[in-house]
């Protein structure tokens, strides 16, 4: 029997989202993630205003960690369902796929560690304009407020093993090709975690 994985696209305004992640242990696995820093701060502030204006379309994914343990033993992969056992021992519920620097963005953000500058809706109607940049907490409460509803889509997977996890990864990279190290890195392999190690040791 073929295993099929269950998609599930949501939407959930930024409050929401800020909820579900400080609510939810989600687990950022290296082996399935673009480096950190891959978007420049211009590609932020525009990230940022495409939220504004309800045009950020693109999905943050995410795999249910407790489905993927039963689909993992289902295919009869015991490492995969170990790792993600250990994963779910420790309180992580969601793994990240896909929309990591999204996440971050907004989380920085909100932190006030990325400025804006133009004009922006608000919820009467009206727009507000920025001439010079400000961070978020220094918009007026409309603007803030408008912020927080405004809508992310959220993508869960549900019944992945845990060998798919990287395909996926891959598959979803498509529109903006990875570069070489990060192909390599995708790959669930003993040299892959080895370099994966020594990079984030370095960056700490």
């Amino acid at each position: 029997m073929i295993n099929m994985i269950h998609t599930t696209p949501t939407k959930k305004t930024v409050k929401e989202l800020q909820t579900m992640h400080s609510e939810t242990k989600m687990y950022v696995d290296d082996a399935v993630q673009r480096f950190a820093g891959v978007w420049s701060v211009d590609q932020e502030r525009k990230y940022i205003r495409s939220v504004f204006y309800h045009r950020a379309a693109s999905a943050m994914v995410v795999s249910v960690i407790e489905s993927a343990i039963e689909a993992s033993e289902a295919e009869g992969d015991m490492v995969g369902k170990e790792r993600l056992q250990g994963l779910f021992d420790d309180g992580y519920r969601r793994q990240n796929l896909d929309g990591l620097q999204r996440g971050t963005t907004i989380r920085r953000f909100l932190n006030d560690e990325v400025s804006v500058k133009g004009t922006f809706p608000v919820i009467d109607g009206e727009r507000y304009t920025y001439s010079d940049y400000v961070t978020f907490s220094k918009l007026d409460e409309p603007v803030r407020n408008w912020f927080m509803q405004c809508p992310i889509v959220v993508t869960e997977l549900d019944n992945v093993p845990d060998k798919e996890h990287s395909p996926i990864f891959t598959e979803l990279q498509m529109g903006t090709p990875l570069n070489k190290q990060e192909q390599r890195n995708a790959l669930r392999t003993p040299i892959a975690q080895y370099v994966r190690t020594k990079s984030n040791d370095e960056e700490a």
